[in-house]
């Protein structure tokens, strides 16, 4: 196992504790990033982990029924060390993975390729991709993975700045949203949540799918997309689709924020 120094497994546990992610329930965002791993790298195995004092615990998985290993049979124990992408090409040729009982027994695991999940200047866990065969990743696969790993650290940040939002706007009358640049749903309150759905089932899909605008009668889209450029507040009234598409009226304010190191979030909120 590669050693880390007390001092900076203290300051990593300290961080990993402080985002409060082991032990939540499966999040669609981190499922879709352990598939895109999947798919990035072909292999049939991806993992989102988290390291924590004696245990792997597993975010996202696909291709395994995995929940927690021991952090001493953990492959991504020995990426802990390292900002670098860790490869291994083949398990039983190295020193470190050979005699591990998940190498010489089921699943019998040939490779392994780790991208170190990081904030606050230490490794929390990876996201990795698994294989029962020997491969050699290329350049192009190592920096996805990377990327994808970068992508959950931001994630992490946007969980941990937005709980405050999360514990103001649970019981508000109002629907309160945040999307990313790409307008995806990272976070929502009850009010915004058509039943039967609950937030959980709604954070994480395009924004168009939970807020039905009907932005091609939307006489305001270019005013706020010119709010969000300057970084100003804007509010107005839209048309919401209904289900009898009648359409409904609606107040809208959008907010611009930015959280830890990544893009712009936007805030929605609208009112009947």
């Amino acid at each position: 196992m590669d050693k880390l120094t007390a001092k900076v497994e203290h300051a990593r546990l300290t961080e990993l504790h402080r985002h409060a992610i082991v032990g939540t329930p499966p999040e669609r965002t981190f499922d879709l990033i352990a598939a895109g791993a999947a798919r990035l790298a072909h292999t049939p195995i991806a993992l989102v982990t988290f390291v924590d004092t004696h245990r792997q615990w597993i975010k996202a998985a696909v291709g395994a029924d995995l929940q927690n290993t021991p952090r001493d049979v953990a492959f991504c124990t020995h990426a802990l060390a390292s900002s670098q992408v860790l490869v291994v090409p083949d398990t039983t040729q190295d020193a470190r993975f050979r005699d591990n009982p998940l190498v010489t027994g089921a699943p019998h695991l040939r490779f392994y390729a780790g991208a170190p999940i990081m904030t606050g200047g230490v490794v929390l866990g990876t996201v990795c991709v698994l294989d029962t065969q020997p491969r050699h990743p290329t350049d192009h696969d190592l920096q996805g993975l990377a990327q994808l790993a970068r992508i959950t650290a931001n994630l992490l940040e946007h969980r941990r700045l937005g709980t405050p939002y999360a514990t103001v706007t649970a019981g508000l009358p109002i629907a309160f949203l945040v999307v990313d640049g790409q307008g995806g749903v990272t976070r929502v309150n009850a009010a915004a949540t058509p039943a039967p759905s609950t937030p959980w089932d709604t954070a994480g899909r395009d924004l168009t799918e939970v807020l039905p605008v009907r932005w091609s009668e939307g006489r305001h889209e270019d005013e706020i997309r010119g709010a969000l450029a300057r970084g100003t507040p804007w509010t107005g009234r839209v048309t919401l689709a209904a289900p009898d598409d009648a359409g409904v009226e609606a107040m809208l304010t959008v907010v611009p924020s930015r959280l830890g190191h990544s893009a712009a979030l936007y805030v929605w909120n609208y009112q009947d």
